[in-house]
């Protein structure tokens, strides 16, 4: 289970490279919850739910944020549980300032969608470079 597990969040992460949004979508259940760490000055702080959901979340990112690195380095699988941590740089676009923090992902799996995900990362390197 854990091996087939982590090869749909890989498949995932691939979509999401590629660039290849409804593919990316499809992977998530129809009430999927995504939750992005931070408080009220990160735009895209909050809890998400469904592909709406998702989709603005996908939204407020692409206007937020100039991603110039997003690498995942390790997916661990126990269960229907896979986490995956990694690094990214960005900039943010309203701001032009740029930032570098490690993540980890934290996905839920069921009947092979993505349920949930939360997401850890170094908020304070967010919000620094949010605002002016």
């Amino acid at each position: 289970m854990e091996a087939n597990n982590i090869a749909l969040i890989q498949q995932l992460f691939t979509y999401f490279g590629e660039k290849k949004i409804p593919e990316f979508l499809g992977m998530f259940s129809q009430d999927a919850v995504w939750v992005e760490p931070g408080d009220e000055k990160i735009p895209y702080s909050g809890s998400y739910t469904g592909i709406a959901g998702i989709t603005k979340l996908l939204t407020i990112l692409s206007q937020s944020l100039q991603v110039k690195s997003f690498t995942p380095t390790q997916f661990v699988g126990e269960g229907n549980s896979v986490v995956v941590i990694g690094d990214n740089n960005a900039i943010a676009i309203p701001t032009g300032k740029s930032y570098t923090t490690k993540w980890v992902y934290s996905f839920t799996i069921q009947d092979q969608k993505v349920v949930r995900l939360e997401v850890f990362m170094d908020t304070q390197a967010i919000a620094n470079a949010v605002t002016a």
